[in-house]
């Protein structure tokens, strides 16, 4: 397969079952999840298509990363000093020259703590953390207003055509918001259900 990114013959998380799919390089899967979900299956699908959690029915073929955003801590913020340079330094391959210069490039103060930022930005910053070890990356822009999911838009565009996206999308009040919605072939979309719910229809 030239250019298999990753590949599944389907696969069951605490009685979601997802189809099998297949995403060569240049690629976008979108996981429609149809319902609500306990965010601890998001985390081990995150696991699985990165290839940290190992199932035998998911074949990954080349690196893909993750876009974990830091999350906010309980308590004051003060006691949490992880700057946004020094998050990029540790979670990047990014040198420090280039932490410097792409920060400035997305309007974030190096010295701010992270956890004083916007799920925009916070996104982003995992986002560049991501893109700095790999083309092929899995992400949500769940939490994110309409500008957070603009600038990830517009970033993940850049990339797309030398990497691959698995997007995991959830429905909401105002419909579902996909990153992509125009790359004809390249896009292939899985929806999900609970068994349960499957086998009540």
């Amino acid at each position: 397969m030239e250019n298999a990114i990753i590949k599944s013959e389907g696969f069951t998380i605490n009685g979601f079952h997802f189809a099998n799919f297949f995403l060569a390089s240049g690629g976008y899967l979108s996981i429609d999840f149809q319902e609500s979900i306990d965010f601890r299956i998001e985390k081990i699908l995150y696991g699985i298509l990165s290839g940290n959690i190992k199932m035998k029915e998911v074949s990954i073929m080349m690196n893909i990363i993750s876009v974990i955003t830091p999350m906010m801590k309980s308590g004051p913020t003060l006691f949490y000093k992880k700057t946004a340079f020094n998050y990029l330094k540790d979670e990047s391959s990014l040198t420090p020259e280039r932490i410097r210069s792409l920060l400035r490039e997305i309007n974030i103060d190096p010295k701010i703590n992270i956890y004083r930022l916007g799920a925009n930005e916070r996104k982003l910053l995992s986002l560049e953390a991501a893109y700095s070890k790999s083309k092929n990356i899995i992400t949500s822009t769940s939490g994110l207003d309409y500008n957070g999911i603009e600038r990830i838009r517009n970033r993940v565009g850049k990339e797309i055509d030398n990497g691959s996206l698995i997007e995991i999308t959830y429905p909401t009040s105002k419909g579902r918001e996909y990153l992509f919605d125009d790359l004809g072939t390249r896009q292939k979309r899985i929806a999900v259900k609970s068994v349960a719910s499957t086998l009540a229809e």
